[in-house]
This record gives C-alpha cells, structure tokens and sequence, in this order.
C-alpha cells in the first residue's frame, strides 16, 4: 500500500514539474520581461496600421540608395507595461545584405571592368558597403523610436513587459 502512495504522489506531484507543468504560476517580478505573454503586445490599430507606420515613416538611406544596398533588418525591442518601447536593438545575426552591380561597371559583353582610372578598389566598396548597412540600421532604430505607444501584452490579466521583434525590409 505504501508504494502505491508513493507511486500515486510521484505521478501527482513530480511529474507535472518535470514536464513544465504548473510553470505560469510561478510568481514573477515586476521587471521580468515575458516572451511568451498570454496576450502579445499590439501596435494601435493593429498589424496593418503598424505597416502603414513603417512605410510612411522610413526614408530610405541617401548611400543605400548611391551604393544598391537592400535587406533587411531585425529589429528587437520591449513594450513596457506602460506601452512604451524600450531596449531598442538590431538582431544583427538576421541581417542581410547584397549589393546591386550597377550596369556602368560594366563593359559591353557584361563583363566586370577592372583597373580602370577612377574605379573603386575593393576595399573602398566594402567599406561604402558597411557604411550603407550601417545607414539602413539606423534609420530602421529611429523609426522604431519615434512608434507611438503600444497597446502591452497581458499575462493573467495583468500587464507585463514583453520582447518583440520586427524585420524591417529595405528594397530598391
């Protein structure tokens, strides 16, 4: 009889925490920020008015332009439970870039010309290239600055901070 209770409380009790049962009820602090809130946080207006936001806000960096460089950028963020946005950065492990050959570098057969006077070296273009990637992460941080705030996640009806995470696509 006895290994059977102790049975029965192993399966009641032990294996539920093992298996991350009964984990929500953990009391959280006031600071923790939730990536997985019941409720995710919303822009105002919801998913279209937020890219309508991004599309009337973001001006397109002047060098990006120059040099042909597009991509996109992550940018990560936390909406506070007042739905401000806070700890504002690009995830730069999702970034990525190419640049466009522009048709005067190259001759009439398409090749690629080489050494000619005036040309850039390719050292030059990588750095042109880091600058114009540099330039499309800032604008993509100061557009997400200058978002109203949002509408916070909630986790048992409560507000709580929360990670959120928008690509940002730039395209000639």
């Amino acid at each position: 009889m006895k290994r059977l209770n102790l049975l029965f409380f192993f399966f009641l009790f032990c294996l539920p925490l093992q298996y991350g049962f009964g984990q929500n009820n953990r009391i959280m602090n006031d600071n923790d920020i939730v990536s997985s809130p019941e409720k995710i946080p919303e822009f105002p207006g919801g998913i279209s008015a937020l890219y309508k936001f991004l599309q009337d806000n973001i001006n397109y960096p002047t060098i990006a332009l120059v040099k042909g460089v597009y991509g996109v950028v992550s940018v990560e963020f936390v909406v506070e439970k007042d739905g401000s946005i806070t700890n504002i950065r690009v995830v730069s492990e999702s970034t990525k870039f190419e640049i466009q050959e522009k048709s005067q570098d190259k001759d009439k057969k398409g090749k690629k010309n080489k050494n000619k006077k005036g040309a850039e070296t390719e050292a030059e273009k990588e750095i042109d290239h880091q600058d114009a990637k540099d330039a499309l992460c800032a604008e993509s941080l100061r557009v997400i600055k200058s978002m109203p705030h949002w509408i916070p996640g909630t986790s048992e009806g409560k507000p709580v901070r929360c990670f959120f995470r928008i690509p940002i696509t730039f395209m000639l």
